[in-house]
């Protein structure tokens, strides 16, 4: 199955703010904290493109101080939109952290937007039945071949339901529906 998600033209702000770059940062210990690999995303993002308008920036956890660790952050725009990117460390130097961000070409897509996009595609694919409910409970992240699993509802059946990005640019994620053969126990 396929479907399209749609929203508001972002502001190219965001798009520039989040284009890959690098940063540096000295650190003492083996890892630096989410939080402080956030402020220091968000820092070096200002830096590099002033006009931005990026109102916040959060990482999923902590990164390690060796050459290779990646951690997943998430940068908003004012208005809300929001992108992924992969922070990936570049070198450590005598106690010297140095990274560079790697954006998602396509916009967070989150539940809220989400649920309904697979209900209807759900609804069109069995010939008008809607589902009882669908549930996501995570972001589907705007890049090709992300994943995330929402809980299709059909009566007293609970299906898994894998949804996985197929195109991202900007406003516009495309994505595939696969439901699960067998129901949940």
């Amino acid at each position: 199955m396929r479907a399209s998600v749609l929203r508001s033209v972002l502001p190219v702000v965001l798009l520039v703010a989040v284009a890959a770059g690098g940063c540096s940062s000295s650190t003492e210990n083996e890892a630096v904290s989410a939080s402080k690999l956030a402020d220091r995303v968000a820092t070096e993002q200002q830096k590099q493109n002033p006009d931005t308008k990026i109102s916040d920036v959060s990482c999923d956890g902590e990164i390690k101080a060796e050459k290779g660790a990646e951690q997943r952050c998430h940068a908003s725009d004012v208005r809300g939109d929001r992108y992924g990117l992969t922070v990936t460390v570049t070198s450590v130097d005598d106690g010297k952290l140095s990274f560079s961000t790697d954006p998602d070409p396509g916009q967070t897509v989150e539940p809220d937007e989400l649920e309904p996009e697979v209900t209807a595609k759900l609804t069109e694919l069995s010939g008008g039945t809607a589902p009882d409910a669908v549930d996501c409970p995570d972001d589907l992240p705007g890049r090709v071949g992300a994943t995330t699993t929402c809980i299709l509802t059909a009566g007293e059946d609970r299906l898994e339901t894998t949804v996985t990005v197929t195109s991202a640019e900007g406003p516009k994620v495309g994505f595939d529906i696969k439901v699960a053969d067998e129901p949940l126990p």
